[in-house]
């Protein structure tokens, strides 16, 4: 995948970047200005899959690789995953995102031990909401549970 990243404005000034794929798709990239902290829509790159190995101890890459190969990016998505990486540029966690009707996102989040759990929780919920606030305009519901919820990306 192409990773150029494209720089617009939204309506009220406001700097937003995003990337395009080799498709002309764009695809989520947000650095929160408060936190430093990165979200981006999960590619199947090595790279990639290097990061959601430190934060997932469950990923099975080629069921990785099949179900981000079928998500559409395009005017009709309704599912992502995101990988957040804090200001040094290390994940340190992964999201299963859901587009609900009436513009709603509902991400869940989850850490691959409680130790992450403890350090990134409180700096990914910011940035998430900042996410939801800046660039989404709309209000995102966190569901946090590594055990209720099984992530739809990262495991059969």
């Amino acid at each position: 995948m192409s990773t150029n990243l494209k720089k617009d404005y939204l309506s009220n000034g406001q700097e937003r970047i995003y990337r395009l794929d080799e498709n002309g798709t764009e695809w989520l990239w947000y650095q929160d200005p408060k936190t430093k902290y990165i979200i981006r829509s999960a590619t199947i790159n090595e790279e990639d899959i290097q990061k959601l190995l430190r934060v997932s101890d469950q990923l099975d890459v080629e069921f990785f690789k099949k179900s981000v190969l079928q998500i559409d990016r395009g005017d009709n998505q309704q599912r992502d995953m995101w990988i957040i990486e804090n200001n040094q540029g290390d994940p340190v966690c992964a999201a299963d995102v859901f587009y609900l009707s009436k513009g709603d996102i509902e991400v869940t989040y989850y850490f691959k031990n409680p130790v992450f759990k403890k350090l990134y929780e409180k700096e990914v919920k910011r940035t998430l909401y900042n996410l939801g606030e800046n660039e989404f305009r709309t209000s995102i519901y966190s569901r946090i549970s590594i055990n209720a919820i099984k992530p739809i990306y990262i495991q059969k």
